[in-house]
């Protein structure tokens, strides 16, 4: 544990942040880089070949719910509105750390999956295969000697392995995909859970360690994604995805929220908020992703939830692909050339309008009204957001 004092100009959101940043990359929790840029932001988008009904790992009941050639058409189509640049989370081919031979087999097996990878890097989109070393092998004991289960957290009936067979499990995900002209792994239970195990004498710590070899090991020679982003996992991370955009506790007066973990990662770590799709509020969670400098992010599937009416499934993509290519120029010209910047300030402007402020002096202004407001000899259009710099 480490104390840090503050003082005069430094008394500040950003100068807390400052300090808590600086000590984070001497501690090596935080990367020396900085967070890689180009002419155009990601459209961050997750998709799921396949998952099983009942939710258990090793289930013959599998339901396709978007195949590789259906994923390649979800792309081809965001390409013709106009969204370049992709960076594409893929979901569920694996199982138990290896190909799930039923799921890949219905999603068009390794010739779709080949040429799946071909377009994305041909088209310089990224691609990240979702896996994970945390599931195959013996399972992991709680201190009851019973096998411990992650549903709250992964959503799997499954327990998780033994610490002992993490390392396995992740050489055996870079086996599979070698070969395959893929951007990285992303690490999605990895970046949000972690256990001891009574089974293999292993304390959290040495569980920290241990996810932390993996994943670095996941990151040799390739990029690396990971949801949530514990800090042990952010340091190898070159894309963080459903970083929270809002507080569990509601906003009052003398409560507010402020984004001081944006404040620590923007310009070292790319990152985007939580679907958009989820939320209960799309638009206002579209403009919170620009007032906090995240890349917009969505969840879909080709198929629709065949228990639901298609234009009540949040997840297919029908609903969503026009909506996302229309928003995404906006906010391609607000983030594109700040990605690599870091924020300094972010305070309320006005009544319902923020700003956040660069290092490469510009500012964000995000107008949650529904109607115009002035910020001085500024004009921000209701439900809008303007950049000036």
């Amino acid at each position: 544990m480490a104390y840090k004092f503050v003082s005069d100009k430094n008394a500040s959101l950003n100068g807390i942040a400052t300090a808590c940043r600086e000590e984070l990359m001497r501690n090596g929790r935080l990367p020396l880089r900085n967070a890689e840029t180009s002419g155009s932001i990601p459209l961050v988008l997750t998709l799921s070949a396949a998952r099983e009904k009942d939710g258990i790992w090793g289930s013959r009941k599998i339901r396709v719910q978007t195949d590789f050639e259906e994923a390649l058409d979800i792309l081809t189509r965001l390409k013709a509105k106009g969204v370049d640049s992709v960076s594409l989370r893929y979901r569920g081919v694996f199982r138990d750390g290896i190909f799930g031979k039923n799921i890949l087999r219905r999603a068009g097996g390794k010739k779709g999956l080949e040429q799946l990878c071909a377009y994305m890097y041909a088209q310089k989109m990224e691609l990240y295969t979702d896996g994970s070393f945390y599931f195959g092998g013996s399972p992991a004991e709680d201190i009851t000697g019973e096998g411990f289960s992650a549903a709250a957290r992964t959503g799997t009936k499954s327990n998780v392995c033994s610490q002992r067979k993490t390392a396995g499990n992740a050489a055996d995900l870079i086996a599979c995909m070698r070969g395959f002209s893929f951007t990285g792994f992303s690490v999605s239970d990895a970046g949000s859970l972690l256990y001891s195990d009574y089974s293999a004498d292993a304390s959290r710590q040495s569980a920290l360690n241990n996810a932390s070899d993996q994943i670095r090991a996941l990151s040799i020679g390739r990029k690396t994604a990971v949801a949530t982003g514990f800090f042990y996992a952010v340091k190898n991370a070159d894309l963080i995805m459903d970083l929270p955009m809002t507080t569990t506790y509601p906003a009052v007066k003398g409560y507010e929220p402020v984004p001081f973990v944006p404040m620590l990662l923007h310009g070292l770590v790319s990152y985007a908020g939580t679907p958009v799709n989820d939320a209960s509020d799309p638009e206002e969670m579209l403009l919170k992703s620009i007032e906090y400098g995240a890349f917009p992010s969505y969840e879909w599937n080709y198929n629709a939830d065949p228990s639901l009416p298609p234009s009540q499934d949040n997840r297919y993509y029908e609903n969503w692909i026009a909506r996302a290519a229309d928003f995404y120029p906006a906010a391609n010209k607000a983030l594109a050339d700040i990605a690599g910047a870091r924020i300094t300030a972010h305070y309320q402007a006005d009544e319902g309008v923020f700003c956040t402020e660069y290092d490469v002096a510009a500012k964000v202004y995000v107008n949650y009204n529904n109607k115009p407001a002035e910020v001085g000899n500024l004009l921000i259009d209701a439900r809008s957001f303007l950049k000036i710099s």
